[in-house]
């Protein structure tokens, strides 16, 4: 199939002429730019997150309660897990239940 067939077969399957070079160029500059910045954001939100929870775990009862207390009962659930794993880890202990059953 020569080229000339090709490009009408393309134009019949899909409505339109196939995306010349450069527009495939700039696709995947576009692309490369798009999961540059999607790789960014996740370690931002990463970095978040390992701060906060270090900040969750050594700050004062009160001030922890009164930062939890707008947060839903599932939400108060896994901070005080988060909280309670750092000081049980200082004891030394997993967390994990140790009796053999």
């Amino acid at each position: 199939m020569n080229k000339r067939q090709w490009k009408k077969k393309y134009k019949k399957e899909h409505g339109c002429n196939p995306p010349s070079k450069r527009q495939v160029q700039t696709w995947g500059e576009a692309i490369g730019d798009v999961v540059s910045a999607v790789i960014d954001l996740v370690n931002h939100m990463f970095k978040s997150i390992k701060e906060f929870t270090k900040e969750l775990q050594v700050m004062p009862e009160a001030e922890f309660e009164e930062k939890i207390s707008y947060l839903t009962p599932e939400q108060q659930e896994l901070a005080r897990k988060i909280r309670n794993g750092r000081k049980e880890q200082e004891n030394g202990r997993s967390g994990k239940d140790e009796r053999v059953g």
